[in-house]
C-alpha cells in the first residue's frame, strides 16, 4: 500500500459495491483541489465501512449520496471544499473523525436524516464546523467538538427538526450552537464558551434545552 494522488477532477477512490470495507491504515489521498473531486465517493451503497484514511485537497474528501446503513470511523478531511459531505443518505454513523481546515464545513449534511455523530472534531473550517443544511430530520451529535470556526460551531438549518445534540462543545467560534427554521430540537449537557457572538443562537420552536452552559 502507498499514498494515493489525484489530479483534476473525478474520485481517487470510488466504492462500487455494497457490504465492503476499506481500510486506508493511515495512507495519504490527495487532491490538487480541482472543481468536483472526491477522495472517497459512494453513490447509491449500502453497508460501507471506510476507515483510518487521511484525505486532502478535494471539492469533498468523503461524499457519501443516497448511500445508507454504512459507517465512517477515524477518518480526517483537510483543505477540502466541505469535509464529509452527506446527501440523501440515512441511518449512517459517523465516530472518530476529524475535519479542518475546509473553505466551508467540516461536516456537511442535506436531506439525510437518522445519521449519528458521535466523537468527531471539526476547527478551523471558514464556515461551520458542523452544518446540516436542509431538510434533514431525527439527527443525533454527541460528544463532537467545534472550535476555530468562522461562523458556528454547530448549524442546524431550514427544516431539519427532531435534531438531539448532547455532550458536546463549541468554542471559539462566532456562534456555538445555532438554529435556523428547525423545531423540536434538543439540547442536553452541551457547553458553549468563548464564543464572539453567541454561545446558543436559536431561531425555531419547540425546542428542549437542559443542562447546557454558555459563558
Amino acid at each position: 500500500s502507498s499514498n494515493l494522488n489525484q489530479n483534476g477532477s473525478g474520485s481517487c477512490i470510488t466504492i462500487g459495491a455494497d457490504d465492503m470495507t476499506l481500510d486506508c491504515s493511515n495512507f495519504i489521498m490527495e487532491g490538487d483541489g480541482s472543481q468536483s473531486s472526491y477522495g472517497i465517493k459512494a453513490i447509491g451503497r449500502t453497508n460501507v465501512t471506510i476507515r483510518n484514511c487521511r484525505i486532502t485537497h478535494f471539492t469533498n474528501a468523503v461524499l457519501f449520496q443516497a448511500t445508507n446503513n454504512s459507517r465512517l470511523e477515524n477518518n480526517s478531511a483537510s483543505l477540502s471544499l466541505d469535509g464529509f459531505s452527506f446527501n440523501s443518505s440515512i441511518n449512517n454513523k459517523i465516530a472518530g473523525n476529524s475535519a479542518y481546515g475546509s473553505s466551508i464545513s467540516g461536516f456537511f449534511i442535506d436531506s439525510s436524516s437518522n445519521n449519528i455523530l458521535a466523537n468527531n472534531f471539526a476547527y478551523n473550517n471558514v464556515v461551520d464546523g458542523f452544518r446540516i443544511y436542509y431538510s434533514s430530520v431525527n439527527n443525533t451529535f454527541e460528544n463532537n467538538s467545534a472550535y476555530n470556526n468562522s461562523n458556528n460551531g454547530f448549524s442546524i438549518g431550514y427544516l431539519s427538526n427532531n435534531a438531539t445534540l448532547a455532550n458536546n462543545l463549541a468554542y471559539d467560534n462566532v456562534n456555538g450552537f445555532s438554529t435556523y427554521g428547525s423545531d423540536y430540537i434538543t439540547f442536553t449537557n452541551n457547553s458553549a464558551f468563548n464564543n464572539s457572538n453567541y454561545g446558543f443562537n436559536i431561531y425555531s420552536n419547540f425546542n428542549n434545552l437542559a443542562n447546557n452552559s454558555a459563558y
